[in-house]
């Protein structure tokens, strides 16, 4: 059975099921999800006994106490961060930045190489450096242009 013909049955949206589905920590098989009878009852049970409509009732992540009438047993926020990321951790938007390696000229960020601020961003110490010293040596090109005239 698939989460389509599972939504059918309730008259939910598909991706309503497969929220259910992430949130039980089932895993899609060849990028398909494999639905037993047993999961699919699961399943059929416990959209009634949560879903009833217009009833409150506390967020399904551990730890909110935040109250929610969404159909999928979450607050907002926190389905909202599973729409947008695919999990419920919450993130600050930096993960690609601090993924990165090396600096946009190709030096590797390493300890001895690399400036971290105080709110956690990088700047890589040789391009810093390398600047000071293009800035320097136009300076000096200028003073000395200035001289000769």
């Amino acid at each position: 059975m698939s989460p389509r013909m599972v939504a059918e049955q309730l008259g939910v949206a598909p991706k309503t099921v497969r929220v259910w589905l992430r949130l039980r920590g089932e895993q899609q098989t060849n990028g398909r999800w494999r639905l037993d009878p047993q999961l699919v009852q699961a399943l059929i049970d416990d959209y009634r006994a949560r879903v009833r409509e217009g009833e409150r009732t506390t967020c399904g992540v551990q730890g909110c106490t935040r109250q929610c009438t969404v159909r999928i047993g979450l607050c907002r926020i926190h389905a909202r961060r599973l729409r947008r990321n695919g999990d419920l951790e919450e993130r600050d938007g930096a993960e690609h930045q601090r993924a990165k390696t090396h600096c946009p000229k190709g030096h590797e960020y390493t300890e001895a190489n690399t400036y971290v601020f105080s709110d956690g961003r990088r700047r890589c110490r040789r391009c810093r450096i390398d600047a000071v010293m293009a800035r320097e040596r136009r300076r000096q090109a200028r003073d000395a242009a200035i001289e000769m005239h």
